[in-house]
């Protein structure tokens, strides 16, 4: 059995175009965690990403054209994977 398991902090400062000035999203933490077997050439695992689904803004773009345009952050994600290496 192996596990991963990993933390990320972040803060965005990004510069807005359209604005000509620098914009400031929230700071937030990102939990992840991966747990598997390796054994001979197979690497079966679970894994979970956001685990707190933590709400937060990607850096944005803006042009005159288009405004402001932000994206969502990716949400709470759970799975399995199975891989083969030869």
């Amino acid at each position: 059995m192996a596990g991963l398991a990993s933390a990320m902090w972040a803060m965005s400062l990004m510069y807005d175009n359209a604005a000509r000035t620098m914009q400031k999203a929230d700071a937030y933490t990102l939990a992840s965690l991966r747990v598997g077997r390796l054994r001979d050439d197979w690497d079966i695992y679970v894994f979970a990403r956001n685990l707190t689904d933590e709400k937060y803004i990607n850096p944005f773009e803006s042009s005159p054209a288009t405004g402001g345009i932000a994206r969502s952050g990716d949400p709470r994600a759970i799975g399995a994977g199975v891989s083969y290496s030869f």
